[in-house]
């Protein structure tokens, strides 16, 4: 632990980021931590995840926030809040600056749970939860959601949470911009009274509900919210089985506008290529991202998708899908033929991520040389376009094609203003 205090002590005024996430800090560390914070004018985000701090540990840091006037980010996950959850809602009471509060995986029961959702409902500041991976169950639900009413949260984390009744979360997410329910137990039927209230939605931005166990027949529900809802952009399918039912997509597909983003990775979409093929073509018109990674994607499935992606950029006459990703599949050089036919016939795809399937590097040159002349087009075009110069003003090129994992691990020092340990 002298490690840490000497770090602490030597902090400059310019230092705004602090990370010691993953260092095994234990409560001595987290009193330490919660000293330094008590005095400390200038750290505005703190992340303490995965260091085994205990309640013990949550005492001195929930003293500390009632103290500290600066912090606005707090990363408190993978650790054991446990039975001192009320510690952290007194602090809340008090505090009056946080904006972000990552509670994850924290062993938090229902009396505390319910403690800090309350003080999170008076706080005249937060405006992202995440109380993902603490099996809060559909019991809890509705009292944590109805003490969530916020003018200022609008990103809620419930991922992992054993949830299998939407009801109680459908009537109060009208305030939310982000709503993540990954890895619960959301079926078919639970997912009809939250695509209902989606349909009159006009707040919601991004909707996670990768992982859950809706199937083709839950497309339906998702497809008749999509024709209605104007204010969604990022939708997260993966790890749902689409084995069947994939085409119910299409009648949302030619009404809706605003999507932007589309996750239907681990889908088994492999076991429904036709129907895949036949919902491509009709490709939302505003998408410009699109995930079909781990699908079991093979040469002869990739040349279908690219064929449908085609033929709906020709009937309507327009593309926006910039960004596609196929990274682990099972694609290999013998279609890397139809994958630059692909990209030179549809300039407006920049990125496209191909990491862990099969292909030579010299292949994989060819194929980012065609990305790059479709992004000098996009320059063009954008030049033209504001009658600016393009070495001023148009984005950074640079690779957009990704051949390994996307993941990055953060910089030790990311800037002067960061700390990263």
């Amino acid at each position: 632990m002298g490690g840490v205090s000497k770090i602490l002590e030597k902090i400059g005024e310019n230092i705004q980021i602090l990370s010691f996430a993953d260092n095994d800090l234990l409560n001595d560390g987290a009193k330490m931590i919660a000293n330094f914070l008590k005095v400390n004018s200038t750290v505005t985000s703190l992340n303490i995840s995965a260091n085994k701090i205990e309640p013990e540990g949550i005492i001195h840091l929930s003293k500390a926030l009632e103290e500290n006037s600066t912090l606005t980010k707090l990363n408190l996950k993978d650790n054991t809040i446990g039975d001192e959850a009320h510690c952290i809602a007194q602090a809340l009471r008090i505090n009056s600056t946080l904006c972000i509060l990552n509670l994850s995986n924290n062993e938090l029961y229902y009396d505390g749970v319910l403690e800090i959702s309350n003080s999170i409902r008076n706080h005249p500041s937060i405006e992202s939860v995440n109380f993902s991976d603490n099996k809060i169950g559909n019991k809890l639900l509705n009292p944590i959601m109805k003490n969530l009413i916020n003018d200022t949260l609008h990103t809620l984390h419930l991922a992992g949470n054993n949830i299998s009744v939407l009801q109680d979360i459908s009537d109060y997410i009208g305030n939310l911009t982000v709503l993540n329910l990954s890895r619960n137990k959301i079926d078919n039927n639970e997912l009809r009274s939250l695509t209902t209230n989606l349909s009159n939605n006009s707040t919601l931005r991004v909707l996670d509900l990768s992982f859950n166990e809706i199937d083709g027949e839950g497309l339906v529900f998702i497809s008749e919210a999509l024709q209605k809802n104007s204010s969604l952009q990022y939708l997260n399918l993966s790890g749902n089985n689409f084995s069947n039912g994939i085409h119910n997509l299409c009648n949302a597909q030619t009404k809706n506008s605003t999507l932007l983003k589309l996750s239907l990775s681990s889908t088994k979409l492999n076991q429904a290529i036709k129907n895949v093929s036949e919902a491509l073509k009709n490709l939302f018109p505003g998408l410009v991202e699109l995930d079909l990674s781990r699908n079991f994607l093979g040469n002869e499935e990739i040349r279908e998708i690219t064929e449908a992606l085609s033929t709906g950029f020709f009937i309507r006459k327009s593309a926006s899908l910039k960004k596609l990703i196929l990274k682990e599949n099972k694609i290999n050089q013998s279609v890397a033929k139809e994958i630059m036919g692909f990209l030179k016939s549809n300039p407006s795809i920049t990125e496209l991520d191909l990491s862990d399937n099969h292909f030579k590097i010299k292949m994989l040159k060819k194929i980012e040389d065609i990305l790059e002349k479709n992004r000098r087009v996009k320059r063009e075009n954008f030049k033209i376009q504001v009658g600016l110069s393009t070495k001023r003003n148009s984005p950074n090129s640079g690779s957009s094609l990704t051949t390994r994992s996307s993941e990055q691990t953060p910089h030790s020092l990311s800037s002067s203003r960061n700390l990263v340990l």
